[in-house]
């Protein structure tokens, strides 16, 4: 069997390695100022996120997003995604259709005041479209970064790439 979280973890990296390469090579006064740049505070989780009683702070980006004050927080994803984040990792959800997988991280993404970007993938995304392309207007050719691009450049940015093991096999 195929190990689809792997193989769509492995074809990320190597896109963006050429962005992360010169990310790193970037001074470091000028990578600290972007980061810095970010308001951001610690907040209590349970306040964050209205669930009485769990323990801890997390970092809040911004201004709230567009909060569903319905919503009903899994806590056990809500604990795993809110310790992946602190790391600066990644974090894969998984389950049936319908089970609130897109819901959670764009919620995820209001309550701590993060960019969102969702990603939509099936077999007829494009690369050009997750990652961007060349193009040519009135003449000059330019680079356009795609959704998954933008998201890895803005701090904090919280990407979602719905549906990924239904991308095309060879995107991965």
């Amino acid at each position: 069997p195929v190990d689809v979280s792997a193989a769509v973890r492995d074809a990320v990296a190597a896109a963006f390695k050429p962005l992360q390469d010169s990310l790193q090579a970037a001074p470091a006064d000028v990578v600290s100022r972007v980061v810095a740049a970010a308001p951001r505070e610690r907040r209590p989780i349970s306040e964050v996120f209205d669930i009485p009683g769990f323990e801890g702070d997390c970092e809040v980006w911004g201004p709230r997003g567009a909060v569903d004050i319905d919503y009903v927080w899994p806590v056990t994803y809500l604990r795993t995604a809110l310790k992946n984040l602190e790391r600066g990792s990644n974090f894969w959800q998984w389950g049936e259709k319908g089970t609130g997988k897109t819901k959670f991280a764009e919620q995820l993404a209001a309550r701590l005041g993060r960019p969102y970007f969702r990603v939509s993938l099936d077999k007829t995304s494009e690369k050009a479209e997750f990652i961007g392309q060349d193009q040519i207007s009135a003449g000059t050719s330019f680079f356009s970064a795609g959704q998954v691009l933008q998201a890895y450049v803005t701090p904090g940015a919280i990407c979602l790439l719905d549906e990924a093991d239904h991308t095309r096999p060879d995107y991965v």
